[in-house]
């Protein structure tokens, strides 16, 4: 009974996680998805990123050594399987180098947008936005130039950029004060504007946009504001968001994000979530590896991809290619991709992942891995295809995610009983392979899962 009801759960988390999304942090990694969920709660299923869940922690991957600035692995959740089993799961993973000192990386040039609307004001957000940009500053270095602008129903540069002395720094961060409306376009071009001041092609540029709220003066129009982005985005100034509070335009801020390849955080009110993006993850916004990396997958007629967690990958037959991020110190990622084995497959079926990108002094850098899948006449029992205990728990925390959005697509469809089973079923799952409490990983997409439930549960009543 015990081992029906093992395979029954097993069987629920293969059949249900690695649907291809493609066809409709962790450091260095964007965080937002995980963090708003986790303090407001999932109003809508566009707010949970399965790739932000699955990277949200530092992965147990191999790094890069000597001066190597960064490393390719591949990992099969089990290297060996039968032509009957239904799951094949390839972990690849991409690992940057640590500094064991910040003042090793080269210079920065760092523009802080701030806003100080009146709804800052709310649970003391400009507070902790000033104790986290306080924090920040105590990385930067006389190499480094900084910009510090505020905005509210205008527009103001606080800091002119220049490089970066911590007294003249902390006083005018120190000295930011709540105003009116929200001029978020108004505030990001004055950002970049002081970015483009000392910005050199080979340089490491960057915009910093902290907001609580909704853009409602000025260019308010979503698509107007990515545009203006994306024009100094193609200079090489890239720009990371980090939202505040509950009102926060999470869309917008990823879309930012997204369309220069940066991250996208946010904080709440767990106390984690500021040491996370301004402690831990400052090796990350202030130390660039590379830009623009693609990565590609190749595989034989053999085996057939039938889906990932996440992402939104360009698919060709044997062929997967997927940009990513920009590539900053400090990070851990993965990518699950599921096959299964398909005809009379050979005994060895080898796999072959590429990372392209282009290194801070302009420089092409292509790293290459291969792994190989073997296979065996007996088939595996369930509770055995994800032997690889790494690519198990990430494939888990993969799943966990892929309901919670299920479950916020059936809720806003108001179709509450299915959303709370779906809710269930992944919580059953979760505790069948991770008793509660047995990886703080887990329990935090568990926790997660487990809250927007419980809303179910109550908006069905």
């Amino acid at each position: 009974m015990k081992n029906a009801l093992l395979c029954h759960l097993f069987g629920l988390l293969l059949v249900g996680v690695l649907l291809p999304e493609h066809a409709q942090a962790q450091r260095g990694y964007s965080d937002g998805s995980v963090t708003m969920n986790r303090a407001n709660g999932v109003l809508q299923p566009s707010q949970v990123v399965v790739e932000e869940y699955l990277n949200y922690h530092t992965h147990q991957i191999p790094l890069p050594t000597g001066p190597a600035q960064a490393r390719l692995s591949l990992a099969w959740g089990n290297p060996e399987v039968s032509a009957t089993d239904s799951l094949a799961v390839l972990q690849i993973g991409i690992a940057t180098g640590r500094l064991a000192d910040l003042r090793q990386r080269p210079a920065v040039n760092v523009s802080l947008v701030v806003d100080c609307s009146g709804s800052m004001q709310q649970d003391g957000r400009l507070e902790k936005v000033k104790a986290a940009l306080l924090r920040f500053g105590r990385g930067l270095g006389p190499q480094d130039h900084v910009a510090l602008v505020a905005y509210d129903s205008e527009a103001r540069v606080v800091l002119p950029a220049q490089l970066a002395n911590r007294e003249v720094f902390e006083q005018a961060v120190n000295g930011l004060a709540l105003g009116g409306s929200t001029n978020l376009h108004g505030g990001m071009m004055l950002g970049y504007q002081e970015a483009m001041r000392y910005h050199q092609p080979l340089g490491s540029s960057r915009v910093i946009l902290l907001t609580d709220g909704l853009a409602n003066v000025g260019v308010v129009d979503p698509e107007q504001i990515v545009a203006a982005s994306a024009g100094y985005t193609k200079q090489g100034v890239e720009i990371s968001t980090i939202g505040v509070g509950a009102d926060v335009n999470f869309a917008l801020l990823q879309q930012l994000a997204r369309s220069s390849r940066g991250q996208n955080h946010f904080i709440g009110a767990d106390p984690e979530d500021l040491r996370k993006t301004f402690e831990q993850e400052l090796e990350s916004l202030l130390g660039s590896v590379g830009r623009a990396p693609v990565l590609t997958l190749t595989y034989p007629p053999g085996l057939e991809l039938t889906g990932l967690l996440g992402y939104a990958p360009q698919l060709s037959p044997g062929r997967l290619e997927l940009p990513l991020n920009n590539l900053t110190q400090g990070l851990t990622q993965v990518v699950l991709v599921k096959f299964r084995v398909r005809g009379a497959a050979k005994a060895a079926l080898p796999v072959e992942a590429a990372l392209r990108y282009t290194a801070a002094q302009g420089e092409a850098v292509l790293l290459k891995e291969q792994a190989e899948l073997r296979l065996q006449r007996r088939a595996r029992a369930f509770d055995q295809a994800l032997s690889n205990h790494e690519v198990r728990k990430n494939y888990l925390i993969g799943y966990l995610a892929t309901q919670l959005k299920e479950l916020a697509r059936l809720s806003e469809a108001q179709q509450l009983p299915q959303a709370v089973a779906v809710g269930q079923t992944a919580l059953q799952v979760a505790d069948r392979l991770y008793p509660r409490g047995a990886d703080k990983d887990v329990q935090r997409v568990r926790d997660i899962v487990a809250s927007n439930v419980l809303r179910a549960q109550q908006a069905a009543l």
